[in-house]
């Protein structure tokens, strides 16, 4: 797990950090660790190379009206799992109706109903950005 000779990096996300799928892992990276990495062309494009042209956030990071659809998880754990169970799956729409106060938590809607989710939730959830 992690970066090595010859392997096949995917970018998902850059924000303050970089969001990178290495085989079949996702690691996050510093922008001061990623600038050690040296990066060639892929002689071919790798698999899921479209969602690299994609809008691609962290659902935390939308604002109030902003739509798209569910990515993937940024984690494979039981707090993602039981947002998969309340609807939140990959190609789903969802918008972003407010943010409490202190910015949690958001109030989405997903599937035709309103869900809250907490920050740190939200923070595992990546969008395809609506364009």
């Amino acid at each position: 797990m992690g970066f090595c000779e010859n392997a096949q990096i995917q970018m998902i996300a850059h924000n303050s950090a970089f969001i990178c799928k290495v085989c079949d892992s996702k690691i996050i990276i510093s922008e001061g660790l990623a600038r050690n990495v040296i990066v060639g062309q892929c002689p071919q494009p790798a698999e899921g190379d479209m969602a690299e042209q994609e809008d691609i956030k962290r659902l935390s990071e939308l604002t109030v009206g902003q739509t798209g659809r569910v990515h993937d998880f940024l984690e494979e754990n039981d707090t993602c799992a039981r947002l998969e169970e309340m609807g939140l799956t990959p190609g789903e729409q969802i918008e972003i109706i407010r943010f409490a106060p202190l910015g949690d938590p958001v109030e989405i809607k997903v599937r035709g109903y309103m869900l809250s989710l907490r920050r740190e939730e939200a923070e595992l959830i990546l969008v395809n950005i609506a364009a």
